[in-house]
C-alpha cells in the first residue's frame, strides 16, 4: 500500500471566531461522509475559539481535502493538521501553524 493510500489518524486544530454556526459547518464536513470523530474539544480564549478534532481513520488524501475546506469556512481563521501515525511524512494544502498552548 502506498503512503497516499495508508489510513491513519489525523488531529485538526481549527482558530475561528467565537460562533456555534462555523463550529457546526467544520463537523458538518465530517457528518456529511459518516466519519467517525475520536475526540472534540472547544475552547475559548481571547481572540476565538480553537476546536479540536482526532479523526480515527482518513487518509492522507482525504485530510488534504478536509483541511482545505475548514480553511475556506467563513470565520476559520487558520488550520492546522497532524497525523498521528509517525509513519506519516506529507505535508496538507494550506496548513498553518496555531499557537495553541
Amino acid at each position: 500500500m502506498d503512503k497516499i493510500d495508508q489510513v491513519s489518524a489525523f488531529t485538526f486544530s481549527v482558530r475561528m471566531v467565537s460562533s456555534i454556526q462555523v463550529v457546526s459547518r467544520v463537523i458538518e464536513l465530517f457528518a456529511l461522509r459518516d466519519d467517525p470523530l475520536h475526540a472534540l474539544t472547544l475552547s475559548t480564549d481571547g481572540r476565538g475559539q480553537i476546536l479540536t478534532i482526532t479523526v480515527p481513520s482518513l487518509t492522507p488524501a482525504r485530510a488534504d481535502v478536509v483541511a482545505w475546506k475548514m480553511r475556506n469556512i467563513v470565520g476559520v481563521e487558520a488550520v492546522a493538521v497532524a497525523a498521528d501515525d509517525t509513519n506519516y511524512t506529507g505535508t496538507v494544502r494550506d496548513q498553518q501553524v496555531l499557537d495553541v498552548p
